[in-house]
């Protein structure tokens, strides 16, 4: 498995964790902050995904970008991804500071975190996800990688 492959299988990972959470949610059970932390690690872990498997290095990803998701974003798109979702880089600033500053796993700053929507956030992440599946594995199309994710909305 390579590098890419493990970046993309711990972000979808995260990402298949937070539609749990919402599906827990449901049932009026206030989950936001563990969901805001998987969310927040599932999209920049997905785009050092597709930034390492356009050729980006491991250790950049891991080292200089960090959890900076406006940097894993831009480092992504400089090595030649384009995303579809015309919302990621809003999600990517919105998040900006509370995932870089571990405000969901420390719950610093003044006691409001102020974030995107929960369905459009994970909307934006879930086709970060299919995007990304798609680039590493082509050989899956698109419902294939929808079908996966749909698989932990019932959970």
């Amino acid at each position: 498995m390579t590098d890419a492959e493990k970046l993309f299988f711990a972000g979808g990972a995260h990402a298949r964790a937070a539609h749990a959470i919402v599906a827990a949610a449901k049932a009026n059970v206030h989950m936001n902050v563990p969901f805001y932390l998987l969310l927040g690690f599932a999209l920049e872990i997905v785009l050092k995904a597709a930034f390492v498997h356009l050729g980006g290095d491991i250790q950049v990803a891991k080292r200089d970008i960090g959890h900076d998701l406006p940097r894993a974003l831009a480092s992504a798109k400089a090595q030649g991804f384009q995303p579809e979702n015309d919302h990621l880089a809003w999600l990517a600033e919105t998040m900006a500071d509370v995932h870089r500053n571990h405000s969901f796993r420390y719950l610093t700053g003044d006691g409001e975190l102020r974030v995107a929507d929960e369905t459009c956030s994970l909307r934006i992440v879930d086709d970060l996800v299919v995007q990304v599946g798609q680039l590493l594995y082509p050989e899956h199309d698109q419902d294939y990688w929808i079908e996966r994710l749909k698989a932990f909305e019932a959970v």
